[in-house]
């Protein structure tokens, strides 16, 4: 999806460290989806369980969703690929 996928991935991992070092998940949440975007399915589901073990489960309504970091990159991957077989 975008041309240097190698640069996306370290600003992926940046934005991850970015959200340990500030504890904002938003920043936590762009690096999840860049890594997932960028084609990257392993660094982007590794990068949501790092999360997930760190920030623990959830409150409020989506206490139910034990990983949502992790069930965020599963999901984009998994549009990712149906969306990239179709579009040929």
């Amino acid at each position: 999806m975008f041309r240097d996928s190698k640069l996306v991935s370290a600003a992926a991992v940046l934005f991850v460290l970015l959200a340990f070092l500030f504890s904002w998940w938003p920043f936590a949440l762009v690096g999840v989806v860049l890594a997932a975007l960028c084609g990257r399915a392993v660094t982007a589901v590794v990068l949501a369980l790092v999360l997930d073990c760190a920030y623990g489960v959830p409150s409020g309504y989506v206490h139910v969703i034990f990983f949502p970091f992790t069930f965020l990159a599963l999901c984009i991957v998994s549009a990712r690929a149906v969306l990239a077989r179709h579009m040929r």
